[in-house]
């Protein structure tokens, strides 16, 4: 009975680690004045930050940072929405995902009104 116990156990802890570490999909939507002006779909592995190069030099990007030892994990996006030669201005932001399960959204209106909304997770994908 122990035995096939921990055997379950380990499966199931084999099985967690190997879902965390799959890649992560994320959804962008940019609109202003009620049109959709950007709408990619993009993958990030788990560790690796992905950058997305859009219209007008705006940038989108995101890290999928891997589960922690309680199980939870967190992610980061990156929003640089204006820049000079001498200066760029940017929003950063973070969600911690209990038990590792990624799902949720940022949301980020610029100054010049542009609204950025970013799915995470299998939702992203309209599924």
């Amino acid at each position: 009975m122990m035995k096939t116990l921990a055997a379950a156990f380990v499966t199931l802890a084999s099985s967690a680690a190997f879902a965390a570490e799959a890649p992560v999909m994320f959804h962008l939507t940019v609109k202003k004045d009620g049109h959709v002006l950007e709408s990619p779909s993009f993958m990030a592995a788990i560790g690796k930050p992905v950058t997305l190069k859009l219209h007008d030099g705006l940038t989108v990007e995101a890290l999928a940072k891997p589960v922690e030892a309680d199980g939870g994990a967190w992610t980061q996006v990156r929003i640089t929405y204006f820049r000079t030669p001498d200066s760029k201005f940017v929003q950063e932001m973070s969600m911690h995902h209990p038990h590792g399960e990624r799902a949720g959204s940022f949301e980020y209106t610029d100054p010049s009104k542009r609204r950025f909304v970013i799915e995470i997770g299998d939702h992203a994908t309209g599924q």
